[in-house]
């Protein structure tokens, strides 16, 4: 495919939003939007595109490859306006544009309910003792007090980290960051002991 002049995208049709599922989504979307200083007229064309989209309520089903990188793969994708979002002070919350979603082809989506049988073979199914343990476990794992707001990125804690580290003229590589995503091991032990 790198050879047949193919990157873009190339639309194949139309369907109503409302086909889309969310397990639809192979991997995470990308949003698109007009670059009018590389492709002059793209804005005018690309708004037209938008505005028909939204009113009409339909997604563009288009494939998509790009040679950029190591990467050449063709790909099914979604295109879905998105309207511009503002607040309540006219601020904007949600820029106006396109979301690509990546869509499975028909081998990624699995349905174990329709594994092959034989047919003396009968469908196995969950106890009510299995089902009453698994709602127990579930309970149990419930994070009533949890906030993720309070949880800091570990990445990024690190990457302050580091540029503290050198404006103080300091060792980097001593830099010592508490990952507050990772399970404490003092609490598996306390559980062991106990």
């Amino acid at each position: 495919l790198k050879d047949l002049g193919l990157d873009g995208f190339h639309l194949l049709g139309f369907k109503p939003t409302s086909y889309l599922k969310s397990y639809h989504q192979a991997r995470s979307a990308a949003f698109l939007y007009p670059n009018e200083r590389e492709h002059p007229g793209s804005y005018r064309l690309f708004i037209a595109f938008h505005e028909k989209m939204w009113q009409l309520d339909q997604m563009a089903i288009c494939s998509f490859s790009s040679t950029r990188g190591n990467a050449s793969a063709v790909h099914m994708v979604a295109l879905i306006a998105q309207k511009e979002g503002m607040d309540e002070s006219g601020n904007q919350v949600e820029p106006p544009g396109m979301w690509a979603i990546f869509l499975p082809y028909a081998d990624d989506l699995r349905y174990p309910e329709h594994v092959p049988r034989s047919k003396k073979e009968a469908v196995e199914f969950a106890s009510k003792e299995q089902v009453e343990t698994a709602k127990q476990v579930v309970r149990a794992l419930q994070l009533d007090d949890f906030e993720p707001t309070y949880t800091q990125n570990p990445t990024l804690q690190r990457h302050y980290e580091i540029l503290q580290c050198i404006a103080l003229d300091e060792d980097p590589t001593k830099c010592k960051i508490v990952d507050e995503t990772m399970p404490d091991p003092d609490l598996f032990k306390q559980a062991e002991e106990a």
